[in-house]
Order: C-alpha cells, then sequence, then structure tokens
C-alpha cells in the first residue's frame, strides 16, 4: 500500500478547499492508497509541512493554487527529498496545473492522480526564493499587487470570491493606463542584453496567467529560462502585448527583446523593481538574481 498526505488551503478556490481536499482522500482510498489530510494554516505553512511529510510518504498532493504549491514544492527541495508533488488546482491562475496538462475540474483532477506518471521539472531560484512559473515586471507586477489589496479588502473580498475573473479585467484596463517611470538593465549569463526596461516577465513556464504566454517557447523541462522584457509603456504597447499573449504569439522584436539562458541578473535604474512571483506579490527590491535549476522536482502529473 502506497502512503499520500494531502495539503490543503481551506480557504482557496472560493474556499472549497476542504471539500476538494476531501474528494482527493476518497479518491486515493479507494484506489488503496493510505492517507492523511492536513490543513495549512497560514502563509508559508505548506513550506514546513512538506518539508516535514516529504520522508515520510510516497506522494505529496497539495489541494490550492499556485502560492500554496510553489510553498510545498519550496518544502520538499528545502527538506532534501525527492517524493513528487501531486497538484489539485483550486486557485484562480493555476498556472502549474495549465502547464502540466492537469485538468482543472476536480473530480477530473482526482481522477487522474490514479493514472499520472512522475516528470521532472526546472524551477527559478529568485533572490534564495523558489519560483516555479514566472517572474512578473512593471505593468504584471503592479496589478498582481492591487489584486492582492482587493482580496484584503472588506469591500472588494466578495467579489473577488465570486467574480475574480471580472476583478482582474477590471484592474488589468487600470493598469494599462497607469505610468511607470522605474526601470531597469538586465544581465544574462554574465552578459548586458539592455537597459532602460520598464516591464516584461523572466518565465520557467509557456503558461502565463489564464492560458497566455508570453514566452510562447518556454519548456519547464528544457534546462533554460526564457525572458520577454520591454523598454516602451503605456497602453498602446501594453494592450499589444497582451492581445499576443492572449493569442500565445511571440511579440515582434520591435516590441519585446526575447531571449533564453540560464541566470539573469536585473538591477534597477534609480526607483527599486516592483515584481512578483507566481502571481503573489512582493516587496520592491534593487536587484533581483534569477538562476535556473534544472530538474528541481519531481510532479506527479498525466502522461502526456
Amino acid at each position: 500500500m502506497k502512503s499520500a498526505v494531502v495539503l490543503y488551503n481551506p480557504t482557496s478556490g472560493a474556499r472549497k478547499g476542504a471539500r476538494a481536499a476531501e474528494a482527493v482522500s476518497v479518491g486515493l482510498t479507494n484506489a488503496q492508497w493510505e492517507l492523511t489530510r492536513v490543513p495549512t494554516k497560514h502563509a508559508g505553512h505548506a513550506l514546513d509541512l512538506a518539508a516535514e511529510w516529504g520522508a515520510r510518504v510516497d506522494l505529496v498532493v497539495v489541494v490550492g493554487g499556485d502560492g500554496t504549491v510553489r510553498e510545498a514544492a519550496f518544502g520538499l527541495l528545502a527538506g532534501g527529498h525527492s517524493t513528487p508533488l501531486a497538484v489539485i488546482p483550486q486557485g484562480t491562475g493555476n498556472v502549474i496545473a495549465r502547464e502540466l496538462g492537469i485538468p482543472l475540474g476536480m473530480q477530473a483532477a482526482v481522477d487522474g492522480l490514479n493514472q499520472g506518471v512522475t516528470r521532472e521539472l526546472d524551477a527559478l531560484l529568485v533572490n534564495g526564493e523558489l519560483v516555479l512559473a514566472m517572474v512578473g515586471l512593471g505593468i504584471d507586477a503592479r496589478i498582481v499587487r492591487r489584486i492582492d489589496w482587493a482580496r484584503r479588502c472588506w469591500g472588494l473580498r466578495g467579489w473577488y470570491r465570486m467574480q475574480a475573473d471580472s476583478l482582474y479585467i477590471g484592474v488589468g484596463l487600470s493598469g494599462l493606463l497607469g505610468s511607470y517611470k522605474s526601470t531597469f538593465r538586465a544581465t544574462c549569463d554574465g552578459r548586458l542584453i539592455g537597459s532602460g526596461f520598464r516591464h516584461g516577465a523572466v518565465s520557467n513556464t509557456r503558461t502565463y496567467g489564464k492560458g497566455m504566454t508570453l514566452s510562447p517557447e518556454a519548456d519547464a523541462n528544457d534546462g533554460l529560462l526564457d525572458y520577454a522584457l520591454r523598454q516602451r509603456s503605456g497602453f498602446v504597447p501594453s494592450f499589444r502585448t497582451l492581445l499576443c499573449a492572449q493569442r500565445c504569439l511571440a511579440p515582434p522584436s520591435s516590441l519585446v527583446l526575447a531571449g533564453q539562458g540560464k541566470h539573469m541578473l536585473l538591477e534597477a535604474e534609480g526607483r527599486p523593481l516592483e515584481w512578483q512571483v507566481d502571481g503573489d506579490s512582493r516587496a520592491p527590491v534593487e536587484s533581483l538574481d534569477i538562476q535556473l535549476l534544472p530538474g528541481a522536482l519531481k510532479l506527479w502529473a498525466p502522461a502526456t
């Protein structure tokens, strides 16, 4: 009999995390797994739980959004565990689930646990923090910061839980109209590739947000990170970039500087950098050191 622990965020998926964890327990128990369910109690708790349980079970199942998945992955890596990590998506973006072809429907994702295989996944180490999908800069970071504020705001929390997509649209439009005076220079694998950038992303995955992509050639298992950086600000360049992302097309080189590498250094030119990781806002910094960790994690996901 194989053993598994189910780590779930009770507040994810409009507070449907507990129900999803119960469905996982029923599905795996019926398939002759020995199960333990453990809820996360605060931000960062999944990291500690994964580090604790990684050596005790054959599979760690995370029920939650990308933030909870990232914490659990960091816990397994920090604990030196090679235990596979499975994902039951219950967040808003679910970037990792989309990237790995994990069904977004709860029951379909649960059923898929019994038919999965272990797949290696690259990761990014950003200023000492593990990142699975991407680092967003400029307009993207500001939108995420405003969404974070809305999730905590008494008057907007209900809107976020019931109609998160419409809130993203409203905040996104306001971001397109904003001005961005801070700039940064970028170095890739020891070579200066440019300065005066205002927006962009450094990606490990092709998926960026809800089915969108800023780096169509990105592959989470190719041993390379992908960057897409933009100097021009304003509504028109931002809207053109968004259209390309929605259509999963590479933006024109006249608009976005794109490339690949293994190590990037982003340094603020004046004002500190606005940034986010995997959909979670971070405090502005003077520089970002981004290193690729090839094959750092094992994930349990559909074979195709």
